[in-house]
């Protein structure tokens, strides 16, 4: 009964807040300790922080071995390499090389420097032998959002385009959007 119950109120989103303890006792007599029976019950699907533009996050440690390897071997090492200036082709499609490596010169270096401060990457669908995620970047000047799309050749994965409009960087990003929490999927 008092797992019922429980599962009942953490189901709807209820969090029951009671001066009961051990000793005290519970539903139908049961002993009830709110620090640790809640604890006991995982919920069988994670909860994801969300960002306004892209949606829910990804987590690298809940991803299934595509996604992993996606996200440990391409993106991570890719972005990180970018924060610091560096565009490692390596991690780019042979034959849309130029074109990517063109685009987010383009885009996230001015005067020479790299204007990256944080990018954000959301959940990543993997399709055979493609794959894809919406990203957010964000630097000093905006906030730019879109997609990077993924292939794997030759048992590796890499990535096939990334489509953001990288003028967004330069418009003003002061304006404050309306915090509505029934938007989000986690409420």
């Amino acid at each position: 009964m008092k797992n019922k119950l429980l599962s009942l109120l953490l189901g709807l989103g209820i969090v029951l807040l009671t001066s009961q303890n051990k000793e005290s006792g519970g539903p139908e007599g049961e002993s009830f300790n709110i620090k640790t029976d809640l604890l006991g019950l995982e919920s069988s699907r994670y909860i994801l922080p969300e960002d306004f533009t892209i949606g829910p996050l990804t987590d690298p440690r809940i991803l299934l071995s595509d996604e992993k390897d996606i996200y440990d071997k391409v993106v991570n090492p890719f972005f990180q390499d970018l924060l610091k200036g560096k565009i490692d082709e390596t991690f780019i499609q042979p034959e849309t090389s130029l074109t990517v490596k063109n685009s987010v010169q383009e885009g996230l270096f001015k005067e020479g420097k790299i204007i990256l401060t944080e990018y954000r990457l959301g959940p990543i669908y993997v399709s055979g032998k493609t794959a894809r995620a919406r990203i957010k970047m964000v630097s000093g000047k905006g906030i730019a959002s879109g997609n990077i799309y993924f292939i794997n050749q030759k048992n590796n994965w890499v990535i096939s385009d990334i489509e953001i409009d990288y003028n967004d960087f330069s418009e003003e990003q002061k304006k404050e959007g309306v915090f509505s929490p029934a938007s989000l999927s986690t409420f």
